[in-house]
């Protein structure tokens, strides 16, 4: 039983899958940052927003890709401060995925591909 334990804490010092931001720690700091965006109704503040009017509705939720997002202006993975409230911006939960670099980028593919209409076959000659 003890060999059993060791061999499941002989790696404690790996950093877990889950990313940091699940603690309570970046929860508060979440819901502080975005009550101060809702109580001055700041639009997405993303170069390329998605959306035409940029307006944010604070009423939605995760997973709606238009929920407010919490937005690092440096990416924590470039040395950007997680708690820092001034490298925090607001944006839509589709915007900030799309400008990340990793699963965002299939979801914004995935939903223009169902936005745009399928391309027309162009008809082909009789004649060669």
């Amino acid at each position: 039983m003890v060999e059993h334990l060791r061999a499941r804490t002989r790696h404690a010092h790996v950093e877990p899958l889950v990313t940091r931001r699940a603690g309570r720690q970046y929860q508060t700091f979440k819901a502080a940052i975005r009550a101060a965006h809702a109580a001055h109704g700041l639009p997405c503040q993303m170069e390329r927003c998605l959306y035409p009017a940029r307006t944010i509705d604070y009423r939605r939720q995760y997973p709606d890709p238009q929920a407010w997002s919490l937005d690092h202006i440096r990416a924590l993975h470039q040395g950007g401060a997680e708690f820092d409230p001034a490298n925090s911006r607001a944006s839509h939960l589709l915007c900030n995925q799309s400008a990340g670099g990793r699963a965002g980028n299939r979801k914004l593919r995935a939903m223009q591909a169902m936005q745009e209409p399928a391309p027309t076959q162009t008809p082909t000659s009789t004649r060669w």
